[in-house]
């Protein structure tokens, strides 16, 4: 993104809680350790894993339920409203949102997707609730958000050079880190960019204009 752009997080008040990069699990059962919790076991015992995203948890209350809203004009490119059972079920229910022709707006793991594949959003639109969905005979231990910025969809997990760095996409886009985790904008949010659902005239964007407006991304 660039600096400046007006970008609406998907909720007020994100706390980061995983970061993306390789990240330690147990072995054995996949379960996602601390580093320290890592050097203490043993070396069998512990892989490391590439996290392709973020993980956000809501800092203000209850992270399960929370809606999560689209940042900016948008089409939606795929939706999974069926439990996890795509070749993508690591993802749970799941919405890409696409920005612009090179960028898009993975959300994982929600407990529903309220949009459609080929649906027009504007900033503000509420397009899914965060919560715990995965694979169909799993559910994750914690509720929260899992998110990706992405060249193009669909993609396979492996394929690292299709992902944006999430925090530096964030950065781009006004936002920082405070020393509690929290991201907070560094320059106030113009009142515009939270009008929903309609635009300065009043009209929903098309599809074809949701997909040109998020050119200031990239």
């Amino acid at each position: 993104m660039e600096a400046g752009a007006v970008f609406l997080l998907p909720f007020d008040r994100m706390r980061l809680i995983s970061r993306q990069g390789p990240r330690p699990q147990d072995a054995r059962t996949g379960a996602v350790m601390s580093a320290a919790a890592a050097a203490a076991r043993a070396p069998a015992d512990v892989v490391w894993r590439i996290h392709n995203g973020t993980d956000w948890a809501n800092a203000a209350g209850e992270t399960e339920g929370t809606p999560l809203r689209a940042g900016l004009p948008a089409v939606v490119e795929w939706a999974d409203n069926r439990g996890g059972i795509t070749p993508f079920a690591g993802y749970g229910n799941a919405i890409v949102l696409r920005y612009s022709p090179t960028v898009r707006c993975l959300f994982a793991h929600c407990r529903n997707v309220t949009r459609s594949p080929g649906e027009s959003v504007w900033p503000g639109d509420v397009v899914a609730f965060a919560g715990r969905s995965s694979r169909p005979d799993h559910l994750i231990p914690h509720a929260h958000l899992h998110l990706e910025f992405v060249t193009r969809w669909p993609l396979r997990s492996d394929d690292h050079a299709a992902r944006y760095d999430a925090l530096a996409t964030f950065e781009g886009a006004g936002y920082r880190l405070n020393s509690s985790g929290i991201l907070e904008a560094v320059a106030p949010t113009s009142p515009s960019s939270t009008r929903s659902p309609a635009n300065a005239q009043g009209t929903r964007p098309s599809s074809a204009s949701s997909a040109s407006s998020g050119s200031a991304l990239r």
